[in-house]
């Protein structure tokens, strides 16, 4: 599934509208238009937070759903929000090169 239509399902399953998910997330009606039109793409902290509010699973492909031992780390929900807010940037900024640059040793 594209990325565009994993946030329009995730976002219609959780019955909110664009302008609420927006809001939830600090972005725009406009925003969320972009990311399920697919002009633009929402950060990985806001794909887990979409994630979060929807009860949707993450939008990842079939063989990285599965318990894979090849996943590089993993990271505590309550001790990352607990985080002040300039860790927790840095922290998303880390995982989210992470998370690319091991994807691509595996596709």
């Amino acid at each position: 599934m594209e990325m565009k239509d994993w946030i329009s399902t995730a976002r219609t399953t959780g019955k909110l509208t664009q302008t609420q998910l927006g809001e939830s997330l600090g972005v725009t009606k406009g925003n969320v238009s972009a990311w399920e039109n697919g002009r633009h793409e929402p950060s990985w902290s806001q794909i887990l937070r979409i994630s979060e509010l929807t009860g949707a699973a993450l939008p990842l492909p079939e063989h990285l759903r599965q318990a894979n031992p090849a996943w590089p780390f993993t990271v505590d929900y309550v001790l990352f929000t607990a985080m002040p807010e300039e860790q927790r940037s840095r922290l998303n900024e880390y995982v989210s090169k992470a998370v690319h640059s091991w994807y691509n040793k595996i596709s």
